[in-house]
């Protein structure tokens, strides 16, 4: 057989975000050394239309902790016959060729006229896309985008568009009353087929961060970051910053996907993650509530 590399943990090894930064890293590196590749079955195969060799052999696994490391190993020859086990957020990985990494992650025809049919009615809007990530957030690095920051950010620019619509997409709607006077509109709004197996309401959220064209808001996620990279059209994109305790300019192709920030306190917090979870449970509940979001 000729050379050949694998990720069997494509699918398995983190969400949506990961996925999408494995699978171009899998992609790019098999096409810079003429190298076979085979993947597991994983959701952007569907959504893609994407037609991989799926994995019937076993290869010895290889971990990559960054690009560097990889260079590195890879100074005499490139590694070949081996199992790739990584996140390859690096956006150095795929900066050599933007337009085969826009290639790979442009949804099937179907997907895609009926997402454009139901953009269609922002079309003339100045559309701000804003992620906030809660679920499994809210701890060390992966922190939750304080939401003080978030309507500060959107009160001093609101006022400069003529005719600004906010697309909020998030992990947890009740955010959507805090947010209430800007009038954000959420997946369902707009996707209203979003759920089902041809459309997922991940990636209809995904896809709308990657098409909005005045201002984009990620959070701290491979996620939006993804989106980020693949938005060709926005103005201006900012992300959260711990240590600037507010948002800063953001160039998805340039930087890390994950600001690896840790302030003292969270270090400390993240050592009681089952304390800190619940408490974050009971937080949002009354932050999201009509009574809390008056304390914002």
């Amino acid at each position: 057989m000729n050379r050949c590399v694998t990720m069997r943990s494509l699918g398995s090894n983190g969400r949506f975000g990961n996925q999408i930064f494995q699978y171009a890293f899998l992609r790019f590196y098999a096409r810079a050394h003429g190298f076979q590749y085979q993947v597991p079955h994983w959701p952007g195969q569907h959504i893609f239309g994407l037609n991989d060799p799926v994995v019937d052999i076993t290869l010895p696994r290889v971990e990559v902790a960054s690009r560097a490391d990889l260079v590195h190993a890879c100074a005499k020859e490139p590694i070949f016959d081996a199992d790739f086990w990584g996140y390859f957020q690096e956006a150095e990985y795929f900066s050599s060729d933007k337009p085969f990494f826009y290639e790979l992650f442009q949804p099937v025809p179907v997907l895609a006229s009926y997402l454009n049919q139901c953009w269609a009615p922002l079309l003339g809007h100045e559309v701000i896309g804003l992620h906030l990530r809660y679920g499994d957030y809210g701890y060390g690095y992966f922190f939750e985008t304080p939401l003080p920051w978030v309507i500060a950010e959107l009160k001093r620019r609101w006022h400069t568009y003529v005719s600004p619509v906010l697309y909020l997409a998030t992990d947890d709607p009740r955010v959507r009353r805090a947010l209430k006077c800007f009038s954000p509109i959420l997946c369902a709004d707009i996707f209203p087929d979003a759920g089902s197996e041809n459309c997922p309401e991940f990636y209809a959220d995904f896809w709308a961060l990657s098409k909005v064209d005045s201002l984009l808001m990620i959070a701290n996620s491979s996620f939006s970051f993804a989106a980020a990279m693949l938005n060709d059209r926005c103005q201006e994109m900012l992300r959260p910053s711990i240590y600037r305790k507010g948002f800063v300019e953001l160039d998805p192709w340039s930087g890390p996907a994950l600001l690896k920030e840790v302030t003292p306190w969270l270090d400390l917090m993240q050592r009681n993650l089952g304390f800190l979870r619940l408490s974050n449970w009971i937080r949002r509940g009354f932050l999201f509530s009509d009574i809390g979001r008056y304390w914002l």
